[in-house]
Formats: structure tokens, C-alpha cells, sequence
């Protein structure tokens, strides 16, 4: 242990401290409660200078504050069903600050969210049918202040049942129509096993997916499948990399996946640790990887770092990565609600800035933002952060593919502060652009200074052209008038007065979670998402956000995104390493009433609209959740997902509770219970067996979202084969042959 780590209190029993003992460790404090109030970091760059990050609880568990390791300070409100309401920016290392990350969140009534407001006025819906199902989705905006208030920037409509022969609502989406272009409109197909067999776009065939009786998947080409497998090891047996490999074999003997071939064709290969984790990249016939990973001891990913000693580090609490920090020292700290990240905040920003020097009288210097086609529609939007010096003025101009010109000037009067630029394309619909400029008009002085940030296009039905989003190579300036000019993307530290406006990003995804928009903090879209059932890109836009398929963080050396546990290929839909188990297990996760299961490598069960692997190792999510849900009720008595909250809640009623369970274990003793006690939505207690023998027999079932009758068998029987240890550490458990219903649980 390091000797700048102390241990705090309340520590007996408990976690304290791990280490990798090579670049990364965690010392962990608690409360009287047991609840994780304190974590410090030696992360690899410099394990020294420990990081830290803290939290605090109200009396029911729910977190209230959370400190970063830059020195943020949030907090969180929470109504009396214990269901989150408000995020707050409080100060920054202890100086008072004030900005709002979530507004509000009205809830469903199975505790769903049904309105959620960030803190820039973005509101999204969700709506759900009478099985729970989503079956619509909007994002608007609700800012009276904003040039968008009240527009809609998306409207999807989920089909279950849509009229195409496929029988009735077994859970499957088969359409969702995106309201205000059609063109976004998505079907699917399925086979009998309720894999997905062919995804359109807009009514036109987009893939096709061929799926062997194992659940191999691959994309069909031309009709014929990309890829073959090994119908013994379900690898893939004509990766085109696997002639560089030395032996001609792209997989280890673990099963993970050595190569692949990138967008240029050149061939990249992957390295694993003895734990089948990813370390490094290199492209083939190189020595030196390109890019290479640590991790803690817990297994979730530390740092990535460039052959050019960029990197990235990662500081992980209750969970989440709530971090990160970059070879320059700066942070990015993320918000989460309800488990999904809806904004982030950084202390250094990318901005353009335009300058022009021995300027004349009504001199300029322009910006060309674009210079390609682009259809104007009534209620099309260009839209913009600025910040110029005082006396200097800016305005837009587009010139139209008939050579119409449109000149729109005399915008941000004030200097020095920074404001929104908007300009109503309306007038010029039915015209397409040909260049857009950004104008600069020089100041009495001679000199042109401008900063532009969050810049972009945004049409009346939620398509999103971004012009500016952080990227570092931007088109180059033109002047008149002016000696020099030029205009270049910098990163700079976020100056004071302008945190609010430059250094905040708000997100906002799907069903599964995957990043759909984001959102500048005037509260217009910068960005919009496009995928694939399987994750692949379909618009690869420019943007900073990492953080796409199902909210996992996708590496742009490779492509590949990271789970966890380890990492998938969306082109591939497939895992690149086999699943693998903490425990002793010949097939992971697997279930036997499910064949499907037995390939190590598939996604979701080729299901990927419906399923979510949380963290590469359990799916569907939602199954998980209810195994989670049934193992804190039986040891901790609250049906709950948030074990370590069902932990702590359980002391402050432990003498109740003790109390109580005394009289029902009396009662029991003397009758069998007629009714149930204590049980509440979701999860129905539907008998009790006691038996003499064989202690008492707890059955619980739920609804699942697709109509499944979920089942689950809990029993105290003397011989120890329901324990609580077995519970905790295990829940593939077998019910008691005299049930007349057995049931198996997922490995979860």
C-alpha cells in the first residue's frame, strides 16, 4: 500500500485498497453505513500526485453530492419515492458556481423516465404501451429563450405489430418511423429464432445478416456471406488479416481475435495480456504499437496512450466513468441521471479563432465554412457561439446554387461577451447552398478577433449539418481588405464568464442508450447519431463525443467499442475475445434452454434492438436486472438493481426488520402463510411451501418487457443449496425438483 494512502474509517470488513501494482490502484472510504464516500487514485501518468473523488448520501441512500478530481461539486435532489429530480453545478474547488445539468425528469408510472429536461432546456419523451414497451420517443426544445423554442428535433414512433405479417407483439421492433423524415425510417425482419435477418433505411434494403444454427452472424455481400466460422470454436475462419499473422491464424489459443483490417486496408494487430485483455495496437510489419491500454485491478481501463504520448486516463466511481484527464492536464468531467450520461464539462475547450491584421476601412475576413449542396427548407436554422472584440461586427453569407447571394450582418453588437448567432434560412427555401461563409467586419483599430464555437446547421425536421464541433482541421480563411488573416482551431483553458456556455455539452440517447443528438449549451443540436442495429456509424459526423453504441465508448484508433469486460466490433457484430467468467465455468453466462447462448462471441443474442450487453458479459439487461432485483430483496429486503444501496438501507432497518422477521418465522413455524408479506411491485410473491423438510420454498414471478412470464425460486432449505452466499455469489440456481415449475436464473 502506497505510503500516501491512508485508509479512513469504517473500513472493517470492507474494501480498501487494489492495486495493479504496476501504474494504477483505488483506496476506497465509507461511512457508517458502508457507503463509498471516498476514493483515491494513483493513475499512470503520475501516481504520486493521487486523485480523489467523494460523495455523500441522504438518509435513503441516494447520492446528494459528488466532488471530481478537478474540484467539481454537484448536487442532486431526489422526491419522496426516492426518485432523482435536479442536478446542479455547486462550486469548483470551493468557489461557488451555478449551472444546471438536469431541470427536471417527470416519471412513468413503473418508474420509467417520461420527461426529461437537462439543463439547457433539451426535453426528451418517451412513451410507452400497455406492455411497457417504448413505443415513442421525441427530443424538442423547451427554452422560451432559445431561437429553437418549441421545435421538435426528433419524433420516432416504435411498431411491434405493423400490419407486415409477422404475427403478434413477441417484443420484436420491427419499424420505427421516424415522424418528420422519412428518409430515417428503419425496418427489420427476423428469422424464426427471433434473430434479426435484414435492416432497411427510409424503405431501401440496407443490410442483410445470414445466422448460422450456432449464432455465428455475418453481413451478407451481393448475397453471400462476409464471413465463415469454425463450427467447433465459432471463430471466424477467413478474416483477409490472417495472411499477415505468422502462422496465418488471426485468433490465440484463448479465442481472441489478433487482427483486422482498417478503413485504408492496412492490417492491424491487437495484443492481449494474461487475462485476455487488449493492450496494444500496432499496425502489421511495425515494432511499436500505436496505441496502447492499462488497466486497474478491477480489470476496467485506466489509460490509452498514442504513440505520440497523447493519452487519456480514466477515474471510475460507483461504476461509472465519471473522468476523464488528457496529457495536458485537462479534465472532462461527465453528469449521469438514472444511469445514462447526459452531459459533459470540461476545463479547456476547442474554439476556432479568426484574426485579421493592417485591416482598412470595412475590411473583412471570412470563414468558408462549407462549400457543397445542401437543400434549404422553410424553418432551417444556422446557428452559432461567438465572442468578438467591441466595435467588430459579424454576419453570415451564403451564396445559392443560382448565384443568389444572401447577406445576414450586424449580428453580436456587444464585444467582448460571448452570445448566440442565429440566422432564418426561411426566406431562401426551395434553394440550395453553394458556399457559407462566416464574416468578420474589422474594428476601428484595423484588427479582426473572433472566437466561434458549436457551430451548425439545423433543419426544420431535426437533420443536423455540424460545421464546428471541436474537430482541429477546419478549411482555411479568405480576406479583403486585410493584410493577414487566418483562422485556426485551438484548445485553450475556459476563460471566466464563459464556463457556462463553452465548456458544456448535454446528451441525449435511444432506447438501448445509444447517443442520438448532442446538444450545445444554447440547447441546439451540434450533432446527430445514426447507427445500425449493430452499432455501426451510418452518418460519421464530426464530433468530440466518444460515447456512442448503447452509451460505450468508442475507440477511434480502432473502431472497436469498449465494454468492460472486453471489446466488440460493430462492423463485425460480434465480440473480439470469447466470454469469460470470474468464476470456474466451461461456458460462461451460458443457459442450456438456450442454445444460442453457447457462442462465447455473439451480441445480444443477435437481438441488438431489444438487448444490451452492460458490461460484455450479460445480456439481456433487463433479465439481469430482474435476477439483481430478486437477490436484494431475498438478502437485503428491497427490490432494488443497486445492491450497494440495498445494503446500506437494510442497517437503518435492521432492528425492524430483525424484529420482524422473528414474528413471521414464528408464525411460520406454527402456520403456513396464506398470503404474502411484505412483497411489492414489480415482483409478486405468488405462494410459500413450507415443508418440513425442506425449509420454505419462495416462487416470484414478474412480467418481462416482451411478455415473458419470469419465474423464480427461492427456497431456505436446511441443506444449503439456497444460502445467501450461494445467492450472492452465484444466480444460476435450479429450483426444487417439487416444484411443478423449475426454473433456471441467468448468470448474472
Amino acid at each position: 500500500m502506497p505510503a500516501n494512502y491512508n485508509a479512513t474509517t469504517n473500513v472493517i470488513g470492507r474494501l480498501t485498497f487494489a492495486s495493479n501494482y504496476v501504474n494504477a490502484d483505488v483506496g476506497l472510504g465509507y461511512d457508517a453505513m458502508g457507503r463509498v464516500t471516498s476514493q483515491t487514485y494513483c493513475l499512470p501518468d503520475n501516481c504520486a500526485n493521487r486523485q480523489s473523488a467523494s460523495a455523500a448520501y441522504d438518509l435513503a441512500g441516494n447520492m446528494t453530492d459528488l466532488r471530481y478530481p478537478d474540484g467539481r461539486h454537484i448536487t442532486q435532489t431526489w422526491d419522496a419515492e426516492n426518485r432523482l429530480q435536479t442536478i446542479n453545478l455547486a462550486d469548483i474547488n470551493g468557489v461557488a458556481a451555478n449551472q444546471n445539468y438536469l431541470q427536471s425528469i417527470v416519471y412513468n408510472p413503473d418508474g420509467s423516465p417520461n420527461v426529461t429536461t437537462l439543463g439547457n432546456g433539451a426535453a426528451q419523451q418517451v412513451m410507452e404501451n400497455n406492455r411497457l414497451q417504448i413505443s415513442s420517443m421525441s427530443i424538442s426544445n423547451s427554452n422560451s429563450n432559445s431561437p429553437f423554442s418549441g421545435q421538435s428535433f426528433l419524433s420516432r414512433s416504435y411498431c411491434y405489430v405493423c400490419g407486415t405479417g409477422n404475427g403478434g407483439n413477441n417484443g420484436n421492433i420491427w419499424q420505427i418511423t421516424d415522424n418528420q423524415n422519412s428518409a430515417r425510417t428503419q425496418s427489420f425482419t427476423y428469422d424464426s429464432l427471433n434473430r434479426i435477418s435484414s435492416f432497411s433505411l427510409g424503405g431501401t434494403l440496407n443490410q442483410q445478416y445470414q445466422i448460422d444454427s450456432f449464432g455465428n452472424m455475418s453481413p451478407l455481400s451481393g448475397g453471400n456471406p462476409l464471413y465463415t466460422f469454425d463450427s467447433a470454436t465459432n471463430r471466424i475462419n477467413n478474416l483477409p488479416c490472417a495472411a499477415s499473422m505468422s502462422n496465418q491464424n488471426a485468433f490465440d489459443s484463448g479465442g481472441n481475435q489478433l487482427c483486422d483490417t482498417d478503413t485504408n486496408g492496412a492490417v492491424r494487430t491487437y495484443t492481449f495480456d494474461a487475462e485476455n485483455r487488449t493492450t496494444g495496437i500496432t499496425i502489421a510489419g511495425n515494432q511499436a504499437p500505436f496505441e496502447s491500454y492499462a488497466y486497474s485491478a478491477d480489470g476496467a481501463r485506466v489509460r490509452k496512450l498514442n504513440a505520440n504520448n497523447d493519452y487519456t486516463e480514466y477515474v471510475n466511481f460507483g461504476g461509472q466513468t465519471i473522468a476523464e484527464k488528457d496529457q495536458t492536464g485537462a479534465w472532462t468531467d461527465y453528469i449521469f441521471a438514472n444511469g445514462k450520461r447526459i452531459a459533459k464539462t470540461t476545463n479547456n475547450y476547442q474554439r476556432l479563432h479568426l484574426t485579421g491584421s493592417s485591416c482598412g476601412a470595412n475590411a473583412e475576413a471570412d470563414w468558408n465554412i462549407a462549400s457543397n449542396s445542401t437543400p434549404i427548407s422553410s424553418g432551417d436554422r444556422m446557428v452559432w457561439h461567438e465572442e468578438h472584440a467591441d466595435g467588430q461586427q459579424s454576419y453570415l453569407k451564403v451564396q445559392f446554387s443560382n448565384n443568389v447571394w444572401m447577406f445576414e450582418g450586424a449580428m453580436d453588437p456587444q464585444g467582448g461577451v460571448w452570445q448566440t448567432a442565429s440566422v432564418d434560412l426561411s426566406p431562401w427555401a426551395g434553394d440550395s447552398t453553394w458556399g457559407i461563409w462566416i464574416a468578420e467586419i474589422a474594428d476601428g483599430s484595423g484588427s479582426i478577433e473572433a472566437k466561434i464555437t458549436d457551430l451548425a446547421l439545423v433543419k426544420a425536421d431535426g437533420t443536423v449539418y455540424p460545421f464546428f464541433d471541436g474537430q482541429t482541421g477546419v478549411p482555411g480563411a479568405t480576406s479583403f481588405g486585410c493584410g493577414t488573416s487566418s483562422v485556426v482551431s485551438e484548445n485553450v483553458p475556459v476563460e471566466a464568464g464563459a464556463s457556462t456556455i463553452v465548456d458544456t455539452k448535454f446528451y441525449v440517447g435511444d432506447h438501448l442508450g445509444t447517443a442520438q443528438m448532442e446538444f450545445s449549451s444554447g440547447g441546439w443540436p451540434v450533432w446527430q447519431g445514426q447507427f445500425a442495429p449493430f452499432g455501426q456509424e451510418l452518418d460519421t459526423q464530426t464530433t468530440s463525443n466518444h460515447y456512442k453504441f448503447t452509451g460505450k465508448e468508442r475507440d477511434a484508433e480502432s473502431g472497436l467499442d469498449y465494454f468492460g469486460a472486453r471489446y466488440y466490433g460493430s462492423s463485425m457484430g460480434r465480440f473480439i475475445s470469447p466470454d469469460w467468467s470470474a468464476n470456474q465455468d466451461p461456458v460462461p453466462y451460458a443457459r442450456l434452454d438456450d442454445p444460442q447462448s453457447l457462442n462465447l462471441y455473439t451480441y445480444g443474442g443477435n437481438n441488438p434492438l431489444i438487448h444490451i450487453d452492460a458490461d460484455g458479459h450479460c445480456w439481456p439487461q433487463w433479465l439481469c436486472n430482474f435476477a439483481t432485483e430478486v437477490k436484494n430483496k431475498v438478502l437485503h429486503g428491497e427490490f432494488t438493481t443497486d445492491t450497494n444501496g440495498a445494503k446500506i438501507r437494510q442497517l437503518d432497518r435492521q432492528e425492524a426488520k430483525t424484529r420482524q422477521m422473528n414474528r413471521i418465522m414464528e408464525e411460520m413455524k406454527q402456520h403456513p402463510p396464506k398470503v404474502s408479506y411484505g412483497i411489492v411491485a414489480p415482483v409478486d410473491l405468488l405462494f410459500l411451501l413450507p415443508r418440513a423438510t425442506q425449509g420454505t420454498t419462495y416462487l416470484y414471478q414478474k412480467l418481462g418487457p416482451n411478455g415473458e412470464h419470469l419465474k423464480y425460486g427461492i427456497t431456505n432449505d436446511p441443506e444449503g443449496r439456497y444460502t445467501k452466499s450461494k445467492l450472492n455469489g452465484g444466480m444460476r440456481r435450479q429450483a426444487r425438483k417439487s416444484l411443478r415449475s423449475p426454473v433456471r436464473e441467468p448468470a448474472c
